[in-house]
């Protein structure tokens, strides 16, 4: 299987728009239109980002599969499923003592102010 064609534009080099398969529509709808595109897709068999520029009247494309950063955002999401409950439950009576003294004290103002006020002091 022979490597997309490619030109270096500036210091980039870009496979030619087709090179790389047959583009989505959405994404040679927007291109026409000039500047800079991208555009993701979450679709099987993986998840893949592209982007295109028109450049001296010929468009360029690069397309990257996401699959890797999909795994990792999985991955990441079972490990806060599982460490949060963790961290609550030694965080929460870990900070039970550190509360206990602010706690205390509001009825303890609240009784000293009821004995000034009873004219005890």
């Amino acid at each position: 299987m022979s490597s997309p064609r490619r030109e270096v534009v500036g210091r980039i080099s870009w496979p030619v728009l087709g090179a790389i398969g047959e583009p989505p529509e959405p994404l040679l709808r927007q291109i026409a239109h000039g500047g800079e595109v991208t555009f993701h897709e979450d679709g099987p068999p993986a998840p893949v980002s592209r982007a295109a520029r028109r450049e001296g009247g010929k468009p360029y494309a690069i397309e990257v599969g996401m699959t890797a950063d999909l795994l990792t955002r999985q991955a990441s999401d079972g490990h806060t499923w599982k460490y949060a409950p963790l961290a609550l439950g030694v965080g929460v009576p870990a900070t039970a003592p550190a509360n206990e003294l602010p706690a205390r004290r509001p009825p303890r103002v609240a009784r000293t102010g009821c004995r000034i006020t009873a004219g005890d002091f």
